[in-house]
């Protein structure tokens, strides 16, 4: 039966591409991971997704264990029905990329791609958190700031597939500039990288904190993985950083 079959699936963000092969149980069997570099333009990534399909294809020698679907989640604006990334702050002259068909056309197994933070909230709804729960927004924190709603039990997409994109909401007329073009976007103030940016600011303006050991005193290297595990460990610095941006999503 097709749906005993493992299934391939692929998580494209601004900063890493995640792939791994899963069993029909919810096990993986095989996963790999690689760099976005997503300024090298859609291609380049697009290639680099082929080529860690073929990489755990070959790991688990898909000619025995065939695939039953492949599924992709990426950052952005999605069209589910057309299959296409209609764009993304963070994946640059991605318009209207048509990287479903691309995928299916290659491995001639049925694919489908979505936005990652509705593929987040239809995970949690039927497996995590939110099992039993038929009302909930659930809320993405990497690169960007995303939102997938579960609404009466069934994921709310709007009628552009982006109703919970709310990274581009302006929180603070005076913030940062965005990736976007915008001034004060939620995720110009409370994403992974608008974290580590704050950070790497405050120790460059003097304040003192465990983060410079942490990375050896090069400072601009700073992420905000360093940033978490420096405040659950109570250096100052990181922890108001990271409650700042707490309380930036909270107002969101």
């Amino acid at each position: 039966k097709k749906s005993e079959l493992p299934a391939l699936a692929i998580d494209l963000g601004g900063t890493k591409i995640f792939a791994a092969i899963i069993s029909n149980k919810g096990q993986i069997m095989a996963k790999e991971r690689c760099l976005t570099l997503a300024d090298e333009g859609p291609q380049a990534v697009i290639n680099r997704i082929l080529s860690a399909i073929d990489r755990l294809l070959s790991q688990r020698n898909i000619n025995l264990y065939p695939l039953g679907s492949i599924s992709i989640a990426a950052a952005g604006a999605i069209d589910f029905e057309k299959g296409l990334i209609t764009s993304s702050p963070h994946l640059p002259d991605w318009h209207d990329v048509p990287l479903r068909d691309i995928v299916k056309e290659k491995y001639k197994v049925n694919t489908f791609l979505m936005n990652d933070a509705d593929a987040a909230a239809l995970g949690e709804h039927h497996f995590g958190a939110g099992q039993g729960v038929n009302n909930f927004i659930l809320l993405t924190v990497g690169t960007g700031i995303g939102g997938g709603i579960i609404i009466n039990g069934r994921l709310y997409s709007g009628a552009s597939g982006s109703a919970g994109e709310i990274g581009h909401t302006t929180i603070d007329v005076n913030g940062p500039r965005c990736s976007c073009g915008n001034t004060g976007c939620l995720e110009a103030l409370v994403s992974g990288t608008a974290i580590a940016r704050e950070a790497i600011k405050r120790i460059r303006q003097g304040e003192r904190s465990s983060l410079t050991e942490i990375v050896g005193g090069k400072i601009k290297d700073i992420t905000a993985e360093e940033v978490s595990i420096a405040a659950r460990d109570g250096d100052s610095l990181a922890s108001d950083v990271v409650l700042k941006a707490a309380t930036y999503l909270g107002v969101s």
